[in-house]
C-alpha cells in the first residue's frame, strides 16, 4: 500500500492547522517548513519502516499509531511513536523500540504530549 498520499495529506492538514493559530507569521512559516521537511523525510527514508509499523499494528490490534518528530540529535532526526491500544507495550517491544515510561522524572513526557498534539502524524489508524 502506498503511504505517500497519506503522508502528504497529513502534512497539509498540519499546515492548515498551523495557519489557523495566533502564532507570529514567521513562527508559522518556520513550523510549516519543518512539517514539509519531515514529510519529505518520511516519504524518502521511512516508508519501509512505516509499512512495518502498520503491519505490526494490525497484528497487535492497535487503535492508532502517531509519529512524533522530537528534533535533530547528533545530526540525525529523532522520532518517537505513540501507540494507542490495549497491547501497545507489547507492540512497542515487538518493534524493538524502547518504551518511555509515563512517570519519568523530567519534563520529556509532557513535551512529547505537546509535540504530538501540535505536530504528530498519524501513520496508522484501525479501520472499524
Amino acid at each position: 500500500m502506498n503511504k505517500e498520499p497519506l503522508i502528504e495529506l497529513s502534512a497539509i492538514a498540519g499546515k492548515v492547522a498551523i495557519e489557523h493559530t495566533k502564532l507570529h507569521p514567521l513562527a508559522k512559516l518556520s513550523i510549516n517548513w519543518t512539517i514539509d521537511q519531515f514529510a519529505e523525510h518520511l516519504k524518502k527514508e521511512c516508508l519501509s519502516d512505516v509499512e512495518k509499523i502498520c503491519s505490526e499494528a494490525k497484528q497487535f490490534d492497535i487503535d492508532k499509531v502517531v509519529l512524533i518528530h522530537l528534533g535533530v540529535c547528533n545530526g540525525k532526526d529523532c522520532v518517537a511513536i505513540r501507540a494507542y491500544g490495549t497491547q501497545s507495550a507489547t507492540f512497542i517491544n515487538a518493534l524493538g523500540m524502547q518504551i518511555i515510561p509515563e512517570n519519568i522524572q523530567n519534563n520529556i513526557f509532557g513535551d512529547i504530549n505537546e509535540i504530538e498534539k501540535n505536530f504528530g502524524v498519524v501513520i496508522y489508524e484501525k479501520k472499524n
